[in-house]
């Protein structure tokens, strides 16, 4: 089970905390339709590939502060995996930036939280594991402060053979010669290894117009990912109580696991930003408590979530790891 919520940093002003215990609907038409593209095919059974955002949003619409929203706000809600962002909503809402993916993952690791174009406010990084099971210590987001944007300088024909440990870094030289850690993509100096490139320009199953469409291209991955703000390196981490060799590399707005023991389709993942509320939120509505089933088959238990100008981390009522299946 996870921990209770914990504040990693003070604010500069005050928001009531509210508790909230339910399963959240998506909140605006422009979320829904994001959402529908990629994760309907998964949760209807019709798509072989993990969840890009996840089954359901875990908050309501929020308030953030950005400082070129109207009125200094802007509208989010968070899943699993992201969250999703109208900046200004008097913009066409039929183009394919109107929502915005945030850049979270970087805020999760120098502790710096966007509440404007160009405004941040520090308040601490956040020490939650991204990998594996939800009581793993390491790594966790803060633990990769010391590689983030710092490349190695991999060149193309490089293989990930590094070992990412508290202290230092380790070998595993019998990736030196697997074609899914061979360097083939570079950008902003970090090497992309082959299996997270392909997944980056995967295809498959998703719903346009109302319909299933097979063979497409999942999603932009600048829009989705980002641009990588660290180089890809391996650890271990516990996965449903059992330790596993995972590779992974963090990008601006998701980190990508590579797990070569999970069933091909369900290899390479994103990882969970679940729990984790940006500061200055303020809840829009208050929902009554719910319940729902997923793909997962996973048990659908009530959430509790709490806001202030800080950090915040989530405490699920039931321990939920993150599995080497269409969980994510």
């Amino acid at each position: 089970m996870r921990a209770p919520w914990k504040y990693l940093a003070a604010g500069v002003l005050l928001l009531a905390c509210v508790t909230i215990a339910s399963a959240d609907v998506i909140a605006k038409p422009a979320f829904q339709r994001v959402w529908q593209r990629t994760d309907m095919p998964v949760q209807q059974g019709v798509a072989s590939y993990s969840w890009v955002w996840g089954p359901e949003p875990f908050t309501p619409l929020l308030s953030e502060a950005h400082a070129e929203g109207q009125g200094g706000r802007r509208e989010v809600q968070y899943f699993d995996k992201s969250r999703m962002e109208i900046n200004d909503p008097t913009a066409d809402a039929s183009a394919p930036w109107f929502v915005t993916n945030g850049l979270l993952v970087s805020e999760l690791i120098d502790g710096k939280v966007q509440v404007g174009f160009n405004k941040f406010i520090p308040l601490g990084a956040a020490n939650i594991p991204f990998a594996g099971d939800p009581d793993n210590r390491f790594p966790t987001y803060a633990s990769l402060i010391r590689i983030f944007n710092a490349p190695v300088n991999y060149q193309q024909g490089d293989h990930i053979t590094s070992v990412f440990l508290p202290e230092g870094s380790g070998e595993f030289p019998q990736y030196a010669g697997s074609a899914a850690t061979e360097i083939v993509h570079t950008e902003k100096g970090f090497g992309i290894p082959r299996a997270f490139w392909e997944y980056m320009n995967r295809t498959g199953t998703v719903y346009e117009n109302g319909r299933y469409v097979r063979n497409q291209r999942l999603f932009d991955w600048l829009f989705v990912i980002g641009y990588p703000t660290t180089d890809a390196f391996w650890t271990k981490v516990k996965v449903g109580g059992v330790e596993k060799e995972v590779m992974f590399q963090a990008f601006e707005r998701r980190i990508l696991t590579y797990t070569p023991s999970n069933a091909p389709d369900f290899r390479v993942e994103m990882a969970m930003s679940d729990g984790t509320i940006t500061c200055g939120a303020t809840l829009s509505r208050s929902p009554a408590a719910s319940r729902r089933s997923s793909p997962c088959r996973r048990a659908a238990t009530p959430r509790r979530m709490s806001t202030a100008l800080c950090w915040c981390r989530a405490s699920r009522t039931a321990t939920r790891s993150r599995r080497a299946s269409a969980c994510g």
